[in-house]
This record gives structure tokens, sequence and C-alpha cells, in this order.
């Protein structure tokens, strides 16, 4: 397993705050790389927006609380939702390990890609501007 995460995340550098201080910031969803990859892939693609929430939560100090790339860590150590021998062979498409690989049946996978946004948001907590936030990273990926 590689090193370095592929979880893109956003710096709390540069930051503007909404209308109730929730922490915005307009960003590239996929990188220079990771864009690159996606055109040599011909497998199904697709692109998973991380906010936060109970799937990506951990249990620390007796509660559930957002960590950020536990998600990641936890998709990758399962079996049923990454195959990692099949990883090793994109390894000349993907060599940073940026997708994860969904196994299907009769030797099929679907590569998906996780954007986790900063900072992870309980459903809750979140406002109009961090839906707004989606709604145009969504936009502009929609061909993923």
């Amino acid at each position: 397993m590689s090193s370095k995460s592929i979880v893109e995340r956003v710096p709390p550098s540069n930051l503007r705050s909404s209308s109730n201080d929730t922490l915005l910031k307009p960003v590239t969803l996929l990188n220079a790389q990771a864009q690159q990859i996606l055109s040599k892939m011909t497998i199904p693609k697709v692109l998973v927006l991380y906010t936060g929430g109970t799937i990506g939560m951990k249990v620390l100090r007796n509660a559930y609380e957002p960590v950020p790339n536990f998600l990641l860590s936890a998709l990758r150590d399962m079996n049923i939702m990454h195959d990692i021998k099949f990883a090793e062979t994109m390894t000349e498409i993907d060599p940073e390990k940026s997708f994860l690989y969904l196994p299907l049946v009769n030797e099929e996978w679907i590569a998906y890609f996780i954007k986790e946004y900063y900072p992870l948001l309980d459903s809750t907590n979140m406002t109009f501007d961090n839906y707004i936030r989606i709604a145009l990273d969504i936009k502009a990926r929609r061909k993923f």
C-alpha cells in the first residue's frame, strides 16, 4: 500500500468564511495527475464526494467523530470494497494508487476516487453554502 493518501484534502489556507463562518474554498476536484489517470482508464469510474458524516467516523473518546482519511483507510482494507490484486495491475496507469477498485462479478471493476472535503462535517452542521459547493463540484465533474 502506498504511503501517499488518495484523498484530496483542501488545506485550511486561503479559505473564505460563509455567512455563518463555515469555511469554504473553491477547489479543483481532481489534480492533474488524477485527470491524466482517468483519461487512460477504460473501466467505469465514480467520483465519491465525502463531506463527513457517520460513514467515515471513528470511535474516539467513547463517541463517533469524523476523522480525515479514515474512510479511505477503512475502504482500502475491505476486500469487498477494494481489490488489491487488481490495483497492482493498474500500477502503470495509476502509480500513486489514486483510485480504489470495487470488484464486481465476471472480473469487472469500477474505479472510484474519494474527494474528501475539509473540514469534515456532519449533515446536521451543514449550511446552504456547503450544499452549493457540493452542487458546483458535481457540475464541474459530471462527466467524470
